[in-house]
């Protein structure tokens, strides 16, 4: 059985030499974890525009390196290839003389590849700005199985970052890459 009783205004609060301990956090305490946390933040935010800055050099180097792959197979295979670029990525194709058509190619490195959403691509093709028609039979960056390729130039823009890198060739000399 329970008895509801009137409990005194006092018989809730310390006695002497007892402590109160109240919950919830000091003002000291909430500054020092604003503290620690404006200090890791301040460690983090560079670190997301150098990941930015990382994924277009990572992306132009890739690019470089895909379009000397496919210079050194088209001499090897005696192949005529191609490079396509899209609005949002790019892709090397192979001529298929018993089809008499231009065939995707469909092998990593030279599979179609989208860009990140970051990033950008443009290109001039012998000094004028490449259109991206859609109906273009041939890739308007030839590569020759004599090693030989159509003089390009190829932008990798991050809005974000504001950065480029440039891909180029002058269709005789290794492609080469420079970002700023």
């Amino acid at each position: 059985m329970r008895v509801l009783g009137v409990v005194s205004e006092g018989a809730n609060r310390p006695q002497c030499g007892e402590r109160q301990y109240q919950s919830g956090f000091t003002l000291i305490e909430l500054l020092i974890v604003i503290a620690i946390l404006a200090v890791l933040a301040s460690l983090i935010a560079p670190n997301i525009g150098s990941e930015r800055r990382v994924s277009l050099r990572t992306e132009a180097e890739r690019l470089a390196y895909t379009i000397e792959s496919a210079r050194v197979a088209a001499v090897a295979q005696n192949q005529q290839w191609g490079l396509r670029i899209h609005r949002d990525g790019y892709g090397f194709e192979h001529f298929d003389a018993d089809r008499n058509r231009w065939q995707p190619r469909e092998l990593a490195p030279f599979e179609r590849r989208s860009l990140p959403e970051d990033l950008a691509i443009s290109a001039r093709i012998e000094s004028r700005a490449l259109r991206y028609p859609e109906g273009r039979k041939s890739p308007p960056i030839l590569i020759l199985s004599s090693g030989e390729m159509t003089p390009f130039a190829i932008e990798l823009f991050s809005a974000s970052a504001g950065r480029s890198c440039t891909i180029d060739s002058d269709g005789m000399e290794r492609t080469e890459h420079a970002c700023a």
